[in-house]
């Protein structure tokens, strides 16, 4: 790492810190655009700062005793100071690329905010109660799998055999992050992306609900409660911190989107930050024994603040060094894939029903080989894996015309069903600059984007029924 990836890294910073006080300035809300601003500026202008600054200081250990990950992960990589500096450079183009589209497309919108307020009742009660049931079912057919497991007493994953669970869901939460580490086969994994169906249910059944008359209303905030619990149900099994908190606080979110007062917004915001901070310092055993993890990631954060904020910011540390490194394999070692991997996400998406998938590799799988530590990869990498400087440039522009799409139709005002898309999407769209494999984020965005899609359809048909009104 040399001193100019230490000042580009800083003056972007600044930029990036600096435009989000003007667009406050400007009277523009807080939305996608802000949280995308955040997690750019935390991905590659403060993880340089920490791959320079922390090594041999004390801080470079983290609250759990252990060395923050991305700096051996950064002396594995070996890559120069010239590298990191292109990586540098390269961020910069990659930002101005997404702010630039993000105002083209805001700028010269012509789409209207939703008017959620006009889609009919009824038709939010039928599809959000049968997209739920099929979250249900699905959930009840994937769980079953489960029933016959059991461990002994002396593992964290011991649970009595008295402990009444004929569908087997408490085991298959339990043993979620047996799955992910690949110690224990499941099947029907597909099974996995239908219960992401419950996510459009609850926005659905709990609109209905407050558009309804209170005997109603009742019966559909239970529904959408329900729904609610099959999708944290599967997030808690895939033992995935990100979606789980995404689940936990959207309704949160949602509501914080809706309130007037700017006290009350800070307060329930810093709530929520409060909340993802011990979110971020869960490790894989608070799946198994919540409540032993809780106590330990409220120890580490009351007793060790400056490590664990520390360790935070490591948490969102490695699409710099990622980025750096892919762009010195591309294309020698990796070839440019020219997006397929788009649709070859698509693809396996699709049910096995051979047993064994037989498309092509994905990215993902290359890259899962070539990087040590299993790390995701980030835009930066996805875009210059596809096409270079120019799969960059795609990739940044896509990303920014897609926040402005949503700020501009999901702006406050636009009712319950908007705002509590807007929070979806809030805390969806924007993460895919450091999530970006294709299957990965279809996998996780499923119900939302199905949710979307059907909740546009929802509203293009009010629309054209309510212009047809004499």
């Amino acid at each position: 790492m040399t001193s100019q990836s230490l000042i580009i890294a800083v003056i972007l910073l600044i930029c990036i810190v600096g435009f989000e006080i003007w667009r406050r300035y400007q009277g523009q809300t807080f939305g996608l655009l802000t949280v995308a601003n955040a997690v750019f500026a935390l991905n590659f202008c403060v993880s340089p700062l920490l791959l320079m600054l922390l090594p041999g200081t004390r801080f470079e250990t983290g609250p759990f005793g252990h060395k923050l990950f991305m700096l051996p992960i950064a002396e594995t990589f070996g890559l120069s100071g010239d590298d990191y500096l292109k990586a540098s450079m390269m961020t910069v183009f990659a930002y101005g690329v997404m702010i630039g589209a993000y105002t083209l497309v805001f700028r010269y919108k012509r789409l209207a905010p939703l008017d959620s307020a006009a889609v009919r009742v009824k038709w939010l009660v039928v599809l959000g109660s049968g997209l739920a049931l099929l979250a249900i079912v699905a959930l009840f057919l994937y769980s079953a799998q489960f029933q016959m497991v059991s461990y002994p007493a002396a593992t964290q994953y011991h649970i009595d055999n008295a402990f009444v669970d004929p569908f087997g869901i408490v085991k298959m939460m339990k043993y979620g992050g047996l799955v992910r580490g690949g110690h224990l086969d499941a099947s029907l994994g597909f099974l996995q992306v239908i219960i992401m169906l419950g996510v459009p249910a609850m926005m659905m059944l709990s609109t209905a609900a407050l558009m309804s008359k209170p005997v109603w209303r009742w019966v559909l905030f239970a529904a959408a409660t329900i729904a609610w619990l099959t999708v944290l149900a599967r997030v808690y099994h895939a033992s995935g911190r990100m979606e789980l908190t995404v689940i936990l606080t959207m309704v949160p979110l949602a509501i914080l989107l809706r309130v007037r007062s700017l006290k009350l917004a800070v307060l329930g915001g810093g709530a929520l930050l409060i909340f993802g901070f011990l979110m971020v310092l869960a490790r894989q055993n608070f799946f198994p024994e919540p409540g032993q993890g809780i106590g330990v990631m409220v120890d580490a954060l009351a007793i060790n603040t400056g490590r664990s904020i520390f360790f935070l910011f490591n948490e969102f540390a490695f699409p710099f060094p990622v980025s750096a490194n892919t762009l010195q394999i591309v294309p020698e070692v990796i070839h440019y894939r020219y997006f397929i991997d788009v649709p070859l996400a698509m693809l396996y998406m699709l049910p096995s029903l051979g047993g064994v998938d037989a498309w092509p590799e994905m990215i993902s799988h290359i890259h899962n080989r070539t990087v040590p530590a299993m790390l995701p990869y980030d835009l930066i990498s996805f875009g210059f894996y596809s096409a270079g400087l120019i799969g960059v440039g795609a990739a940044f522009a896509a990303l920014g015309a897609l926040l402005a799409v949503f700020d501009a139709w999901l702006a406050p005002g636009t009712g319950w069903l908007g705002q509590i898309l807007r929070a979806a999407w809030m805390m969806y769209l924007p993460f895919r600059i450091m999530y970006a494999d294709p299957y990965t984020s279809m996998k996780t965005g499923f119900g939302l984007i199905v949710g979307t899609v059907l909740i546009l359809i929802l509203a293009e048909l009010s629309k054209r029924r309510k212009g047809g009104e004499p």
